[in-house]
C-alpha cells in the first residue's frame, strides 16, 4: 500500500487518489446555507488540519464558529460556495470568495480562499468547477481580475490555478519563513 505521509523537510506533494467517482455533470454549486455548516467544516480540516489529533474537536468549533459568522454577516461582496453530489447528498467541496485589500495595491479586489475538497474526491474537476463558479460571480460583481493566495509547498494548488490562467504576482516572505522555516505565500492573479 501507498504511503501518503510526507516528509517535513521537503516540499513534495501527497498524491491523493479518488477512491470514488463523481460526475461533474450533476454536481450541484450553490452558496452556503447554515444547515450546510458541519459538513462544510469537515471538508475544510480534512484539508487543512488533517493531523489535528486530540485538538480537533476545539479545533473544528472554531472553524464552524469562523465559517457561520460570515455566513451570517451577509456582506454585499461575500460568497461561501460548496459543490456537493447529489447522490448520496453530500458536500465534497467548498470556497470562499469576497472583496479584500491585496497587497499594496491598497483598494478591496475579489479574492479566493478556502478552497478545499474531500480527499477521496480530489483530482476530478472539482476544485475547478469551483473557480469556474467565483469567476461568473466575479464578473457580475463588475470586475475583470481575481486574487489568491497559495503556499509555495503546495505544488498541486499551483498546478491547479496555472492550468486555470492564474500567474504569480509577488511573493510574500515574512518572518515566520526564515524563524520557522514556513513555505512563502504565493499571491496568484488572474484577469478575467
Amino acid at each position: 500500500m501507498e504511503s501518503y505521509f510526507v516528509n517535513p523537510f521537503t516540499t513534495q506533494e501527497k498524491q491523493y487518489q479518488p477512491t470514488r467517482t463523481i460526475e461533474l455533470d450533476s454536481l450541484n454549486i450553490r452558496c452556503a446555507q447554515e444547515s450546510d455548516l458541519s459538513r462544510l467544516t469537515d471538508v475544510l480540516l480534512e484539508s487543512f488540519h488533517p493531523n489535528s489529533g486530540w485538538f480537533h474537536p476545539l479545533l473544528r468549533l472554531g472553524v464552524y464558529e469562523d465559517v457561520k459568522s460570515r455566513l451570517n454577516c451577509q456582506l454585499s461582496y461575500y460568497n461561501c460556495i460548496i459543490a456537493s453530489d447529489p447522490s448520496p447528498y453530500e458536500i465534497i467541496g467548498t470556497i470562499e470568495l469576497t472583496l479584500r485589500p491585496v497587497s499594496l495595491l491598497g483598494k478591496c479586489l475579489p479574492y479566493i480562499s478556502n478552497l478545499a475538497v474531500s480527499n477521496d474526491c480530489r483530482r476530478q474537476g472539482v476544485a475547478y468547477k469551483l473557480l469556474e463558479h467565483c469567476e461568473k460571480i466575479v464578473k457580475l460583481w463588475g470586475f475583470r481580475e481575481i486574487w489568491l493566495h497559495v503556499l509555495e509547498d503546495n505544488l498541486a494548488a499551483q498546478h491547479l490555478y496555472h492550468k486555470k490562467g492564474y500567474s504569480t504576482f509577488k511573493i510574500d516572505t515574512d518572518l515566520t519563513h526564515f524563524i520557522f522555516r514556513k513555505p512563502r505565500k504565493l499571491l496568484l492573479q488572474k484577469k478575467l
